[in-house]
């Protein structure tokens, strides 16, 4: 019965490393277009900017640690995406400029891919495989736990104008997701012969039978990520910051 156990203390710690993490990246999201348009005079366009490119540098981290993942192991993984998460997220505090801003975003959002991409490939390895689906289904709700809390935390700071407190907080996840790594123990994954052929850009990092329900994820994460990256300003000039927060 004890190898069917879906919750060991490393599948735990990697829940709350995953639930930090989306945490960290939901505070900044709900905040940064507002507090790039008030203290660094961004436009609207600026400002949405500095929200998505995280995207795009997040799916870069993801295929670095997709690559990386068998022949460094996971929890260099995890330290390495750990330490770069939390060196942008502490620049946060220091930033001058749009450009500065743009240039964070893009560090924090490698080590996101990086953290997120580890968790996600360490679930698969911790859960037992009868009941696989069911620990997946368990280690998402630190995803959806983050969805909830993560923006009502960063509308009440916003209402406040604590945005300081917000990167502090930010930084303190990340600081615990360090220390939650140094406890976890990381099993070994499979070892595989690479190609010969060198092939496509398309055939060495797409699976072609997971397109659909990426195409259907990205449409999903593109309408929510709209409206949660513009959600403060709307509430701002639409003067409902009690209700929003």
């Amino acid at each position: 019965m004890d190898r069917d156990r879906i919750f060991t203390k490393d599948f735990i710690v990697n829940f709350f490393i995953n639930f930090n993490v989306y945490m960290v990246f939901f505070l900044f999201t709900i905040i940064v277009v507002e507090y790039a348009m008030t203290f660094l005079q961004a436009t609207a366009s600026q400002a949405g900017l500095a929200a998505g490119i995280f995207v795009f540098s997040g799916f870069a981290g993801c295929i670095a640690a997709g690559r990386c993942a068998v022949w460094l192991g996971l929890k260099p993984l995890l330290y390495i995406g750990g330490l770069i998460f939390f060196a942008a997220s502490a620049m946060y505090v220091v930033i001058s400029s749009v450009t500065a801003l743009y240039g964070v975003r893009i560090l924090q959002g490698f080590g996101f891919g990086v953290v997120s991409t580890a968790t996600g490939t360490l679930v698969a390895a911790l859960t037992p495989v009868s009941r696989r689906g069911e620990g997946i289904g368990y280690y998402t709700l630190s995803v959806i736990l983050a969805t909830a809390a993560g923006p009502f935390l960063g509308m009440w700071f916003q209402r406040y104008g604590l945005y300081t407190a917000d990167m502090l907080l930010c930084m303190a996840l990340c600081g615990i997701n360090i220390g939650l790594a140094v406890l976890l123990r990381t099993p070994m994954l499979p070892s595989y012969e690479p190609a010969k052929n060198k092939g496509s850009f398309w055939r060495k990092y797409v699976e072609p039978a997971a397109v659909p329900i990426g195409v259907l994820g990205l449409i999903i994460g593109m309408s929510y990520s709209g409206l949660v990256s513009f959600l403060t300003s709307f509430v701002k000039e639409a003067r409902l910051t009690e209700a929003g927060a």
